[in-house]
């Protein structure tokens, strides 16, 4: 291709597992042949590797490249260096972005012809999406698309240390001569960020989300290891970076300062500091000297606007009280959730302790406890509080009632007198919701009020279990949306049993087979978090029918959870086994699931398999153990009795 629209740069290192499902949001751009997909290996020693060379060879706008490893911040200069795209795309290597992104973004682009784009994004994991504190910080009070010039304009987007979530022009990279450090260093992406803001003369914010940001285990992932005493000195290093690029281009506006001092107080040195005691006594003195380098820079306005646990944690930095500090920093999750003064601590650090100012900054807590289907009643039981509050704090809770058209029902609220909590931030209530109120209504959320004489916060009531409760003449399903968001969907009871016999896959369809009582013309497949559908047609043959559904209908959202139901949601279905599809990277599974069809896709990784099987080769003699250790079995279901076959002779 050699005039590409968008040159997408993966930066990639030991990601077998979630490779291929990151390259396949990619394959599904609505603007595909419009890309270039410049793919560096950073000295991979698993599969990933492989699995590049491997979509090279099959996609012409796929390219492979293999180099030593030396940081994902090289990794992306290499790609920058060679990308031949009117606007430049950095793609973390186990995320996920929609269908139509690369679409929206650069329509946009072109129509405004600023220098970048930023669009929002949402972590994700295995079960559930949800906002990150980063970017609830950044876009705070941007609840619009706007066009502005810089960081001058919105101070709080220094909070936006994100790379992924821009479309560059690559003219601004060549302008500026914008590139990542040239070094192995952790964090790199927060420099390149402020300097995007900062060089920038336009930016475009829209508030579509278009990239998932996946959360992994944190032993995989290198930056979010915060007791590595190397991730702490990069920190500090890239921090003081920043602060020499502000300077040295003139920057004297106070309101970016002042939020660039505010995440770092807030977020950045508190991360790592909280972990003192993590780290090998040699290098104590050093964190605390140079923490005290940035902190010098910090007016004590911005320092005295912090919560109790962060003003005592500085005051000992600046004090270079080392021994008060080893000790206090591990507490914040105690005091979060049993705000009590430390008693061994000097009274000058007492002085600094105000509990109700620290809840009135945190979020209020709103999570379901249990449920309970009465004769003529739901109810639903929640905890309320706020972290450093205590829960004989004088304050009032209501509840509301809120329909798909955002009309909101008042609710009858108790509180429960015995509390199950070991925390002494929590008090239990008890929702009821009249039944007969639940007949004509679907797509129900709970908002929960909190008042107080300091202060006023709502939130939706969150969840963490799907339910399925039964009545005489309809079923109540308590679902989780976005962000843990609690939803309470009816299903009306009918006679009509559909079910699925038989589910066969073609490598690109799943071909269902079934039959039902009584007729029916489609079937749907909702995601469970997202609640997005896709409507299939069934076709008869007799009194037996099928479907067919796409296998990429399936990976075409972040979390790969869908249930598969009847259009008239009065029909019950079911399927008469469990079925399970293995490919090279992923599985498919579809079971029974709370009255409907569960259809679950996730990561699989046979290569990982493969390599046991070649660990066990070398410790054992496998023509005498193979039966043992059931490889026959586990090499036909992966498709891999050829080198099972090779293993044993």
């Amino acid at each position: 291709m050699s005039n590409p629209k968008i040159s997408v740069i993966l930066a990639i290192y030991n990601v077998q597992d979630y490779l291929d499902e990151c390259l396949k949001s990619l394959l599904n751009q609505t603007m595909f042949d419009d890309i270039e997909v410049l793919m560096v290996d950073d000295g991979s020693s698993d599969y990933s590797k492989d699995l590049v060379d491997e979509y090279a060879e099959k996609y012409e706008n796929f390219h492979a490249f293999h180099k030593e490893n030396e940081g994902p911040g090289i990794a992306r200069n290499y790609g920058i260096h060679r990308a031949k795209g009117e606007y430049i795309h950095f793609l973390d290597s186990d995320d996920y972005i929609t269908p139509d992104a690369y679409e929206n973004l650069y329509k946009i682009a072109k129509q405004t012809d600023c220098d970048f784009v930023v669009g929002r994004a949402l972590r994700f994991g295995k079960y559930n999406v949800w906002k990150d504190l980063l970017f609830n910080q950044s876009f705070e009070g941007i609840n619009e698309d706007v066009q502005f010039k810089n960081l001058k304009d919105y101070p709080s987007l220094v909070w936006d240390t994100a790379i992924w979530n821009k479309l560059y022009k690559k003219e601004f990279f060549d302008k500026h001569n914008l590139e990542f450090p040239n070094e192995f260093i952790y964090y790199e992406d927060l420099i390149f960020a402020f300097q995007a803001y900062s060089l920038a003369e336009s930016v475009y914010l829209s508030n579509d989300v278009f990239y998932y940001w996946r959360v992994r285990n944190r032993t995989v992932s290198i930056t979010h290891q915060e007791e590595n005493i190397k991730n702490y000195k990069d920190r500090l290093k890239i921090s003081n970076m920043i602060l020499d690029f502000a300077r040295d281009h003139g920057m004297t506006d106070e309101g970016v300062f002042n939020a660039l001092y505010s995440k770092w107080l807030n977020h950045d040195l508190k991360m790592f500091l909280k972990k003192i005691h993590l780290y090998s006594k040699e290098y104590h003195s050093e964190v605390v000297t140079n923490t005290n380098l940035i902190l010098k820079d910090i007016p004590d306005e911005l320092i005295n606007r912090q919560n109790s646990y962060r003003k005592v944690l500085y005051q000992m930095v600046k004090n270079n009280d080392i021994d008060s500090l080893l000790e206090f920093a591990r507490l914040e999750n105690e005091l979060m959730r049993y705000p009590k003064i430390p008693e061994n601590l000097d009274d000058k650090y007492k002085a600094l302790f105000d509990f109700d100012y620290d809840g009135s900054i945190e979020e209020f807590i709103v999570e379901k406890t249990s449920i309970d289907n009465g004769d003529n009643n739901l109810y639903i039981n929640f905890k309320e509080g706020m972290f450093y509050i205590t829960d004989n704090h004088p304050h009032e809770i209501t509840a509301t009632l809120i329909d798909e058209d955002e009309n909101e029902y008042p609710l009858k609220l108790k509180k429960l007198n015995v509390s199950k909590f070991k925390e002494d931030i929590f008090n239990e209530h008890q929702i009821t919701i009249p039944l007969d109120f639940l007949r004509d209504k679907n797509h129900l959320k709970v908002k929960v009020k909190y008042s107080c004489d300091r202060f006023t916060k709502e939130e939706y009531l969150k969840n963490d279990g799907r339910h399925s409760l039964r009545y005489a003449d309809f079923d109540l399903d308590i679902g989780i949306g976005i962000d843990r968001v609690l939803f309470i969907d009816r299903r009306v009871h009918n006679s009509n049993m559909v079910k699925i016999n038989n589910v066969v896959f073609d490598e690109m369809n799943f071909n269902l087979e079934g039959e039902s009582k009584k007729p029916i013309e489609n079937l749907v497949m909702e995601n469970v978090v997202s609640f997005e559908k896709n409507t299939y047609p069934v076709k008869y043959d007799g009194n037996k029918f099928h479907l067919t559904i796409p296998y990429w209908d399936l990976i075409e959202s972040p979390i790969k959870k869908w249930e598969l139901k009847p259009e008239d949601l009065s029909n019950s279905i079911s399927i008469s086994q469990e079925f399970e599809f293995i490919q090279k990277t992923d599985k498919t599974v579809f079971k029974n699931s709370r009255k409907k069809i569960l259809i679950e896709n996730d990561v699989f990784n046979t290569f990982s398999m493969t390599n046991r099987m070649l660990d066990t080769a070398e410790k054992y003699d496998l023509k005498q153990k193979a039966k043992k250790y059931n490889m026959h079995k586990i090499a036909n279901k992966l498709g891999l009795k050829k080198l099972l076959k090779k293993l044993l002779n």
